[in-house]
């Protein structure tokens, strides 16, 4: 049986000009309504995709990888499976990756990047506080998240505990 997602995000501006071939590229017509004109200061554009392929899931996060926003990759419920909800909160090409995975018990299971060689701080990512252990300069951990677990349900614990 084919797992479904549901692909949402919100970007927020940034005087991104969307105008430019490089940036218009990688959306690949997903988003014209974005691709056409300039993202204003303050704000905010949405992205939902029901049931994205890996190539729209990696077109849409090759933008995140520049820009400030969040995107969710929610696993529609099915019997059987756990893990529900991959969430990346990006900003000024530092981001933070929070997995959501049911437990036994009235709470969720949330599992993140742990770096503990950062120093311990607490850094803002989108106007929250997080330690500094939970964010990642490598966007190439971010990509392999999204693709585990849009490829296999989960991801693996090396990545995220």
């Amino acid at each position: 049986m084919k797992n479904s997602f549901e692909f949402k995000g919100r970007l927020y501006g940034e005087e991104i000009d969307m105008s430019q071939p490089t940036l218009a590229d990688i959306f690949k017509g997903l988003f014209n309504r974005v691709t056409r004109r300039k993202i204003q200061a303050n704000e905010t554009v949405g992205i939902s995709i029901n049931n994205p392929s890996l190539t729209e899931i990696n077109d849409t996060l090759n933008l995140f990888a520049y820009v400030t926003g969040c995107l969710y990759l929610e696993q529609y419920k099915q019997k059987s499976f756990e893990p529900y909800q991959l969430t990346l909160y990006s900003q000024n090409q530092k981001y933070m990756v929070m997995f959501a995975y049911v437990s036994v018990g009235p709470d969720d299971e949330i599992r993140t990047f742990d770096d503990s060689t950062r120093p311990n701080i607490m850094v803002d990512m989108l106007g929250d506080n997080w330690s500094n252990a939970m964010i990642v300069d490598d966007f190439s951990l971010v990509r392999r998240a999204f693709t585990e677990f849009y490829l296999t349900g989960d991801i693996d614990r090396e990545i995220v505990s």
